[in-house]
């Protein structure tokens, strides 16, 4: 496949008028043209047609620091497609400057071998080593910021891969629980589980599914990216599922867009797509259930503020789900942020990647969050939602789905 060529194509709808500017985080932060979504296609462009070396550590640079928060797609008037032309440039440099044992070594711990990595950090916070370490984190920068990240983990969960009803069922559905939903995201899952059973659904955890690739993908790692979707195209396709239901939008960004990886055969295309029609938001799955349903929840006098996380505004384009889920508690005082939010900074690994930039956008949200007196903020991506609990100051504010909210205040 000629790489460049798919480039170019993709990359002259590009019409460079600029109203991607104001929207894009880096330029935000930086004032810098390549530091753009217009200032990158012109580089990229300059890639496809040789003009730019990939191994060109400026473009490098600038390529990488971008969020992928795809804010620039949902304003482009010519439809132009930043996040597909980003992959396919980072694909073409990964070619000539393959990433680092270290860094894919820290990829497989985020994405193939989360449960070792979980319990591994558990066990570091619990058997009181932090506290050994506090003069080695105050000597290095990188380690505190490592250890910043790292909210208070809970207890692993047991999970059956079957959950059967009673009585007549009003669904099978399966859960897409990823890489971080048996783990950190356990707490979601289990409430996510509680709802559907008492919404009347059984309900399925596939045990050969895992992560879903989106790092792998965005990272310029297409092959590694692919045999994930391929394993969990197997995983979905033993049972005639009503839906399949994701709980984080970082990773339901990723599955809608199996189609579109390059499969050899057919039968692989016709897979994808036939997962991606069964796909559908945790959020509001349950939301449009409840429609239907006779259950009461208890009242809540507490104030919430939504967090709509980039994956889901800006790459699945879905509506507020979490607010007309919540609107069933009663008493609850709720908000939500304007349009124009910024992205929180966390963007999978970014993070870990590009420390001083996503604790500057992070703060930026957090001044937005904070505005008013909060409670408790809800966010649909495990991601996100880790990354602004611990840029918290006040620790009483929870952060949690608004699946478990609603769980927690749902009457037996």
């Amino acid at each position: 496949m000629n790489h460049n060529n798919d480039i170019l194509e993709l990359a002259d709808r590009c019409v460079k008028c600029g109203l991607c500017l104001p929207q894009c985080p880096t330029y935000h932060l930086s004032r810098n043209e390549n530091e753009s979504p217009r200032g990158r296609i012109a580089m990229i462009q300059a890639l496809a047609r040789n003009e730019l070396e990939a191994t060109d550590e400026t473009l490098y640079q600038h390529l990488d620091n971008c969020l992928l928060c795809r804010r620039c797609e949902r304003v482009c008037p010519s439809g132009v497609e930043y996040a597909r032309i980003l992959d396919l440039a980072r694909q073409h440099i990964n070619q000539a400057r393959p990433p680092s044992q270290l860094h894919k070594f820290g990829q497989q711990l985020l994405s193939q071998h989360t449960q070792a990595a979980y319990r591994g950090l558990r066990l570091y916070q619990k058997s009181g080593a932090a506290k050994l370490l506090r003069p080695v984190l105050r000597q290095n920068k990188k380690l505190a910021w490592l250890q910043s990240l790292l909210p208070p983990l809970p207890a692993p969960q047991k999970f059956r891969p079957h959950y059967p009803v009673n009585h007549k069922a009003a669904g099978h559905v399966a859960i897409f629980s990823g890489c971080m939903g048996k783990n950190a995201d356990a707490p979601t899952l289990a409430a996510s589980i509680d709802l559907l059973h008492a919404l009347g659904y059984e309900v399925s955890l596939p045990h050969a599914q895992g992560c879903c690739g989106a790092l792998q993908q965005h990272s310029g790692q297409n092959h590694q990216s692919q045999a994930l979707a391929h394993n969990n195209l197997q995983a979905f396709s033993h049972e005639n599922y009503d839906a399949v239901l994701y709980l984080a939008s970082g990773c339901g960004a990723q599955l809608m867009n199996y189609p579109q990886l390059d499969w050899n055969t057919v039968e692989q295309k016709t897979q994808a797509e036939q997962l991606q029609a069964k796909l559908q938001e945790i959020t509001g799955f349950v939301a449009t259930a409840l429609e239907k349903a006779s259950l009461s929840f208890a009242a809540l006098n507490k104030r919430v503020i939504v967090h709509q996380p980039c994956s889901q505004r800006n790459a699945l384009r879905l509506p507020d789900h979490a607010s007309k889920l919540l609107a069933y508690i009663p008493d609850i005082h709720l908000s939500t942020l304007p349009d124009d939010s910024p992205c929180c900074g966390a963007a999978g690994d970014y993070m870990l990647r590009h420390p001083q930039q996503a604790q500057s956008l992070r703060q930026h949200l957090l001044d937005k969050l904070l505005a008013d007196k909060v409670d408790i903020i809800v966010s649909t991506n495990i991601g996100c939602s880790l990354f602004i609990q611990t840029g918290l100051e006040n620790k009483a504010i929870r952060v949690i789905h608004p699946i478990q909210l609603l769980r927690e205040k749902m009457q037996e």
